[in-house]
């Protein structure tokens, strides 16, 4: 064994431990689809790199072609667990699942002919084994199917830098450090790829083998370092990605750069707005425009929802700012809280006022009304209002009969109101009419036809009438003395009325 084989035998076996390390490391800390993807990427490399070290230092065409099936089991694979690793770190979520199918095919179908290839002979053609410089190596005659799986490796590796290298573009300082790393060790594959297709790809070394381990070990450095493995996946994927409230990111120039799954929901037209200027977003989706360029809280009404519209500041680990995060918190429930608790309150403050029965203010009204008078409602007149025969009529057809007598005398006096007026049931039978602005001649003549309003009211065989009196009150006069005046005039003519012989 001469020196390079010692040294590729060391770099191999220290290759395998170190990607053996990495895989065991990375499923005890698997948090988030950026580590579950390099763990299965590293998984698949750890069986690559492991059949081509038994491949290197097999000594027969059969043991060495044997050791490069097993490599198989994972060289398809990787490709296409690299650029979902890149997908999910880049787009922060997965692909969707048909995606991912048919992204597989070229893998499986790889798998498949390379298993079958002493079958169809359509993956290699043909393999020698020759010796180069005291190594045993296989020359190998590459079929449609190998060249079609370097094709896809190609594109893949070319379309994960391409990823890599826009998102650098387009983060902060922090970011582009990161996804900086990544690209770097991608380009390791894409090194890889080009040497495997090209003149010295054929003669039997596996570049890929070489190459995958260091750059495994730059992405697991970078993904561990950026606390991907554990901490930032639990995070994001129950903070941004689970939460309940809309999450939109922007750049320090107001571009959009990140949504959650609930923006996406509340907005579905940003599935394609992902690095649009804030302007042309408020031009696309109108409602997006309550978010401004000052830091406040506002309200957004969409439909029946209301959200609570909040904009914030994100600062790097250095404290610079890198840009804000906008929140829409759902606040429907607590609007419609609010709004039955004021429905509430407008029915407890209609009821405290109000007579139940004709619908009419009550007492409790009249009391607050009255408390401080104002001048301009000056002179005011008061009418009482007293039912006739109301105990007649409960104690001969109960109380229901009685009731419909005091709606009947209500809905009379609602008549006579003028649109300032106001009617009060004071009691069980007693009504007032407060009326602004009314002096004694005016209120003679306005009451002149009520007398004929009220003159017949009967429930069932018995009629039944309203005695009434009136009082003028002045901005001197207390408003108990106008009221006791009213009254006494009203209970004076009740009695004329009643020793007033009938015809």
């Amino acid at each position: 064994m001469n020196w390079i084989q010692i040294m590729v035998n060391i770099y191999l076996f220290l290759a395998v431990l170190l990607i053996a390390g990495i895989t065991t490391h990375t499923f005890a800390k698997r948090g988030s689809m950026v580590s579950r993807y390099l763990l299965f990427a590293s998984f698949t490399v750890l069986l690559h790199v492991t059949g081509y070290l038994m491949e290197f230092n097999a000594s027969s065409l059969e043991a060495i072609m044997f050791w490069n099936q097993v490599q198989y089991f994972g060289i398809p694979f990787t490709p296409y667990f690299w650029i979902l690793l890149a997908l999910a770190y880049v787009m922060k979520r997965p692909l969707k699942w048909h995606i991912q199918a048919l992204l597989a095919i070229v893998p499986l179908i790889t798998f498949f002919s390379r298993l079958t290839n002493v079958w169809h002979m359509l993956y290699y053609r043909a393999y020698v084994l020759i010796e180069q410089q005291g190594l045993l190596v296989v020359s190998l005659d590459k079929g449609p199917f190998y060249w079609l799986n370097a094709l896809y490796i190609l594109i893949i590796i070319v379309t994960v830098n391409v990823l890599y290298f826009a998102h650098a573009r387009k983060s902060p300082v922090e970011g582009q450090m990161v996804a900086n790393r990544m690209l770097f060790g991608s380009v390791l594959l894409l090194l890889s790829t080009i040497l495997l297709v090209s003149p010295v790809g054929g003669v039997g070394i596996d570049f890929s083998a070489l190459f995958y381990p260091l750059a495994i070990l730059i992405m697991a450095g970078v993904i561990t370092r950026d606390h991907f493995l554990f901490i930032k996946p639990i995070a994001r994927n129950r903070v941004f990605e689970q939460a309940a409230d809309a999450l939109l990111v922007f750049d320090q120039d107001m571009v959009l750069v990140d949504a959650n799954p609930a923006a996406y929901a509340l907005f579905p037209a940003l599935n394609h707005l992902i690095r649009t200027p804030f302007d042309v977003l408020c031009n696309l989706v109108p409602d997006m425009c309550i978010i401004t360029k000052t830091d406040k809280i506002s309200d957004l009404r969409l439909d029946d929802n209301h959200y609570r519209v909040s904009k914030k500041a994100l600062l790097d680990r250095l404290g610079q700012h890198v840009g804000y995060i906008v929140s829409f918190n759902d606040v429907t429930e607590n609007v419609k809280i609010i709004d039955d608790l004021k429905a509430q309150s407008d029915q407890i403050r209609y009821l405290s006022y109000h007579d139940q029965l004709t619908g009419l203010y009550n007492r409790h009204f009249l009391e607050s009304y009255t408390q401080d008078l104002k001048t301009e409602v000056h002179p005011l007149g008061l009418v009482f209002f007293d039912v006739n025969n109301l105990k007649e009529i409960n104690d001969r057809f109960g109380h229901l009969e009685g009731d419909r007598l005091i709606e009947r005398v209500a809905s009379k006096i609602r008549e006579i109101c003028r649109e300032d007026d106001v009617a009060i049931r004071v009691g069980g039978d007693e009504f007032v009419v407060l009326m602004p602005r009314m002096d004694h001649d005016q209120l003679s003549l306005f009451s002149k036809d009520w007398s004929a309003l009220f003159k017949k009211i009967s429930i069932r065989d018995l009629e039944t009438s309203i005695s009434y009196g009136f009082a003028i009150k002045g901005i001197d006069d207390t408003f108990d003395d106008a009221f006791m005046r009213a009254e006494n005039v009203m209970y004076e003519w009740k009695r004329l009325k009643k020793d007033k012989p009938t015809t």
